[in-house]
Order: C-alpha cells, then structure tokens, then sequence
C-alpha cells in the first residue's frame, strides 16, 4: 500500500514505510465501510441480504481498486499470475465485501428499528 504513495522508494523504508502501508490500508477500508454503510441506510436490500451484496462489494472493491486506483497511483507495475488474481479476488470478497456487509447489517439494526426520535437508552 505505502508503494502507492511512494512507489518503488517505499521498498527500501522499512518499519516506518510499512506502518504506513498499515494505516492507509485500514483508511482505506474504514472509507469502504463507511460508503456501504451510507448506501445500505438508502436501500434496504443491502441490509436484508448482506451476504450476496457483501460478496458483491467485495468484487467490486477488487476490481476498483487493481484496475483504477492502483494504475493511477505511484505503485510500479507488477505481473500478476492467475493464483494471485484469484487469491485477491477471493480474499477481497470474503474477507472484505461481506464482513463489511454483516457488520454494518448488525450495526445499523438497533438503529433503523427504533422509532423516529428515540434514543438509544444507556
């Protein structure tokens, strides 16, 4: 991830570089979270089938993400194989897109079944 910001430099930086590789990850990912969450109070159906949908964001934030972002940015090209495509294909869709999904099904649940006005009681 820091290659993206420094390309072939970021090789080199050690534990500095690499935290920053780590923070503009889970950046990245607390961005993603929170655009599905703000789509899924829009739809519902994000909420009422997580899994499919989440599967779906997953493939989608693949694909967004090796085909635009990492083209446009600093990272220097890299020959991808069929193994690493469909790890990355897998990993993102279940490990990211429908986590995202279920997380936000769950956290938005108590939230969207109370009545306009309420609180939550504390």
């Amino acid at each position: 991830m820091a290659s993206g910001l420094l390309g072939t430099e970021a090789f080199a930086g050690g534990y500095p570089v690499a935290a920053l590789g780590f923070v503009a990850h889970y950046i990245i990912l607390i961005i993603a979270a929170g655009m599905y969450a703000a789509a899924s109070v829009a739809v519902p159906a994000l909420r009422e089938r997580a899994i499919a949908f989440g599967a779906l964001y997953g493939a989608v934030i693949y694909v967004v993400m090796n085909d635009i972002i990492v083209p446009l940015s600093a990272a220097p090209p890299f020959r991808s194989t069929l193994a690493g495509v469909l790890s990355g294909y897998v990993i993102h869709v279940l490990g990211v897109g429908v986590p995202i999904a279920w997380t936000v099904r769950r956290a938005l649940a108590p939230a969207l079944l109370r009545p306009p006005g309420e609180h939550p009681r504390r």
